[in-house]
């Protein structure tokens, strides 16, 4: 194996955060003692130079980080290439620092090769700043709770789209969610209805995303930030990883193209219901500047690039979580049958009344967090807590899987148990895995319509399908253990799972009779 390849996704973070091959001369001396009378917080002593990069875990540091805070505590101090870096285990803490000292916490750290790859338009990486304040006005404006609910007819609509996929070709289920993904948030983000196969502007979006991927996978990041001169090299040639001007070129496109659709459509006034790029047209005025026509095409990208894969990572996280655990599945089918029927499909209005369902949506939030360590938090000003120094310019990472482990809120973390979210007598109990989308004033602003995609796309299918372990030859379930990307989000690699109508006599036309009785 490469050995860029085995290193940890927050490496490359960490690297690009220095700018420099030669990182160890920047670091700070490991005792703060000497000038504040202050010491970093407890950890792993560091090597010289390199710190502890062999400390922080392979393929999953959040893993790692996890199982050395039983050592370390809640708040634990790492050098990795000479670049201070704190990874936080509790959520008390986590909302001590981004919320409560907010001023301090919502920075970002620098990355340097973001320009280069034309990545800067990335809200969720943007420095704290009035850019920054700019994009998070147009996503409060579009995304608040009150307008996120204006969404939801169109993604019931794209919801029972996804039904009927699934009926006529189950085994393309992760092709499926991937279009009900981008179809919605086309939708909220550009007014968009995306075509049933290969849409062209989605193959754009999609096209400079995964390109962005590639650039910043883990050995591409750090091959980068070690050899500058890379940028330059095209990825045919060995060593090669991506010319940055042809990424530039793919992500140009993808931020003028769809929003060049969306002025189109408005100029001939046949647009047909909010979103995020006509919003924010609207509240610049009649003219807009080149400048807040820049921020809204950044906006827009960004809201597809930060919500189509977590979506898609969080439903197919639920998915296998019910694969895995067919009791807790047919409990929550039970409670949509009860409440529901069998005559029409679960909507919003029944979201209250389906407490085991909303249970087993936020234990798939908790059981295996889709983004495990977040994107990192960095003070812009030299802080103490608890007696600890955190210096200015540290990278600050919360660390998700931790939180959702904390065995006194959860006990038994490893088990997936909706039932750890209901009260005795089977009612919610007034907690949520918040977490899960961000603290501060650097909180997913798209967590409402996420929220509502990823609630009925569950709720639907497991009135309609059940998902099941493929049989083997003697008939029975054969298990599997699953596999998980590894990278600034997480998400099951594909796994294996038969979806069945629980209906033996479901069949298309049936299903569009049940649809069409759903619909207002």
């Amino acid at each position: 194996m490469d050995v860029f390849s085995s290193l940890p996704y927050s490496v490359p973070l960490l690297l690009a955060v220095t700018g420099t091959v030669f990182l160890g001369l920047r670091r700070r001396k490991a005792n703060a003692e000497a000038d504040k009378g202050l010491k970093f917080p407890p950890g792993p002593k560091p090597l010289p130079v390199i710190g502890n990069i062999f400390d922080v875990g392979l393929q999953e540091p959040w893993i790692t980080y996890y199982e050395q805070s039983r050592k370390y505590g809640d708040i634990a101090y790492y050098s990795i290439f000479g670049q201070n870096t704190i990874v936080i285990h509790s959520e008390k803490i986590a909302r001590d620092l981004f919320e409560r000292r907010s001023l301090i916490y919502s920075d970002r750290p620098t990355f340097p090769t973001l320009e280069p790859y034309g990545i800067g338009f990335a809200t969720f990486f943007m420095r704290y700043g009035d850019t920054w304040r700019a994009h998070r006005k147009m996503f409060q404006q579009t995304f608040k709770p009150a307008g996120s609910a204006s969404f939801q007819p169109m993604q019931l609509r794209k919801v029972h789209q996804l039904l009927q996929k699934l009926l006529t070709h189950p085994g393309d289920y992760v092709d499926h969610i991937e279009l009900l993904a981008a179809g919605i948030i086309m939708s909220v983000t550009y007014e968009y209805e995306v075509e049933p196969h290969s849409d062209p502007l989605v193959n754009i979006i999609t096209n400079a995303n995964s390109r962005i991927i590639h650039v910043g996978s883990v050995d591409k990041s750090i091959m980068i930030g070690l050899f500058p001169f890379l940028k330059y090299v095209p990825s045919w040639l060995p060593g090669g990883v991506m010319n940055a001007a042809d990424c530039r070129n793919l992500v140009k496109d993808a931020l003028n193209i769809p929003f060049e659709h969306l002025r189109k459509k408005l100029n001939e006034g046949t647009n047909g219901h909010s979103s995020l790029g006509a919003d924010s047209l609207q509240s610049f005025g009649d003219r807009h500047t080149e400048e807040q026509i820049a921020m809204i095409k950044d906006a827009c990208m960004t809201s597809f690039s930060a919500g189509a894969e977590t979506t898609v990572a969080t439903i197919l996280t639920a998915m296998v979580a019910l694969v895995l655990h067919p009791e807790a599945q047919k409990l929550g089918q039970q409670e949509i049958d009860r409440v529901v029927g069998s005559h029409r499909l679960p909507n919003f209005e029944d979201r209250a009344s389906l407490p085991y369902l909303e249970a087993i949506y936020r234990e798939s939030l908790r059981w295996h967090p889709v983004s495990p360590l977040g994107v990192p938090h960095s003070p812009n000003a030299d802080d103490v807590y608890d007696g600890y120094l955190i210096p200015k310019g540290s990278v600050v990472f919360f660390n998700n899987w931790s939180i959702s482990r904390d065995e006194a809120r959860f006990p038994s973390p490893e088990e997936f148990k909706p039932e750890r979210w209901l009260k005795p007598d089977g009612s919610i109990i007034d907690d949520e895995p918040e977490f899960a989308f961000g603290f501060g004033r650097r909180v997913c602003p798209g967590r409402h319509v996420a929220d509502a995609t990823v609630w009925s796309a569950l709720a639907c299918m497991l009135a309609v399908y059940n998902l099941e372990k493929p049989k083997g030859a003697d008939g029975r379930p054969v298990d599997f253990e699953p596999t998980w990307v590894s990278g600034l989000s997480s998400a099951p690699h594909p796994f294996p799972c038969n979806i069945v109508p629980r209906d033996p006599a479901m069949y298309v036309a049936a299903l569009s009779e049940r649809i069409a009785a759903s619909e207002p």
